[in-house]
């Protein structure tokens, strides 16, 4: 079940942007160790779909040495990884490759850089700009995350524009809904550079400028089924492991709900088939938040639901903010049954089927 561990290294990051889900910052002090990450990554050993490492904070590059030896120890276990990073040490030219080429030479497959109209109140355009011509130089495939305000639906060439006009780059997520054409991480071509458009989620600090978010109607939101709970689990400083990569909303009821154990008291393969079994991400995984929702507002006669979400992890939230786990789990367990009913009766049907037509062959 588990494909890719999200490893937030750390809340500390250089910069404070309005935005930021994981209300990180330079105040915050929260961080893991070289011996604590390694330590998850050889649990992932007896994870047999267990590909993917991300790494990412607050700001991981600034305790870079220490990314460096957590990267080399991921390779060695056969892992991919990914640093996610706001180009801060990208000052020069200079210092943008030697970075990029001493992560690249430890083990690095990817790196994603932050560029939006919020970091850039605290990073200079020029670094990212500096660190993605550095990546295109030595090989190393990148991409570029925006968080895309109300405003900036409208300009979103303008801002692209802005990270290099000799740049081109291929459109990998738009979670946001503006309809531009996706490839996938697999299809983009050698040397160029992904693009992720992402809202402006309503929890960590965004939580202050919910009015700057793109709101649309559940039925505007493409996504219907939730690609990573279960697949991608964050882990977050203290051990404290959740079942996708939204544990930072201000309810802390929705961060309970979400959480699924610590892995300083137990094993990321318990936790594995925790996530195999467990009914309401199975649900999640595969019906998906927006039939969460509207399933739970049926079920408690709740007449009228909020017209506008910034995505699919926004009508999760609603879902686990207007019921308890009890009425989640027991919904999520009595749809489990009745699709694997309907699976069962397909499949018999089919099989009937197939006898007729083998009957009627051989007269």
């Amino acid at each position: 079940m588990i494909e890719s561990l999200a490893i937030v290294y750390t809340k500390k990051c250089n910069a404070h942007c309005r935005m930021c889900s994981a209300d990180a910052g330079p105040s915050r002090n929260e961080k893991m160790g070289i011996s604590e990450v390694n330590a998850y990554l050889d649990m992932a050993r007896e994870v047999l779909g267990l590909k993917k490492l991300v790494l990412t904070g607050g700001e991981p590059l600034l305790f870079f040495d220490e990314i460096i030896q957590i990267i080399k120890h991921a390779r060695e276990l056969g892992l991919t990884t990914n640093v996610v990073t706001n180009a801060f040490w990208a000052e020069n030219r200079a210092t943008a490759i030697s970075r990029l080429k001493t992560l690249k030479e430890n083990g690095l497959s990817f790196i994603s850089f932050s560029a939006d109209k919020y970091h850039q109140e605290y990073i200079p355009i020029t670094n990212v700009r500096q660190a993605i011509k550095a990546a295109v130089d030595i090989n190393m495939p990148c991409s570029v995350a925006m968080v895309v305000g109300e405003n900036d639906q409208y300009n979103i060439g303008e801002q692209v524009k802005a990270l290099g006009e000799e740049n081109r780059f291929y459109l990998l997520t738009d979670l946001v809904g503006l309809g531009f054409e996706k490839i996938s991480y697999h299809e983009m071509p050698p040397q160029k550079i992904g693009l992720e458009l992402l809202p402006l989620q309503g929890y960590g600090r965004g939580s202050q400028i919910r009015d700057d978010s793109i709101l649309r109607s559940p039925e505007e939101i493409n996504a219907v089924t939730c690609p990573m709970v279960g697949r991608v689990v964050s882990i977050i400083p203290g051990g404290d492991i959740f079942w996708c990569c939204s544990a930072n909303d201000q309810d802390q009821k929705i961060n309970d709900y979400f959480k699924i154990g610590n892995l300083n008291m137990d094993s990321l393969k318990n936790m594995d088939n925790y996530l195999e079994n467990d009914a309401l991400c199975e649900y999640l995984a595969y019906q998906g938040p927006k039939n969460l929702l509207l399933e739970i507002m049926h079920e408690l006669d709740k007449k009228s639901i909020r017209k506008g979400y910034t995505s699919i992890c926004d009508i999760c939230h609603e879902a686990f903010r207007i019921a308890d786990k009890k009425n989640l789990y027991s919904l999520a367990r009595k749809q489990l049954i009745m699709t694997r009913i309907l699976r069962a009766q397909v499949h018999k049907a089919s099989k009937d089927i197939a006898r007729q037509v083998r009957q009627l062959l051989r007269n």
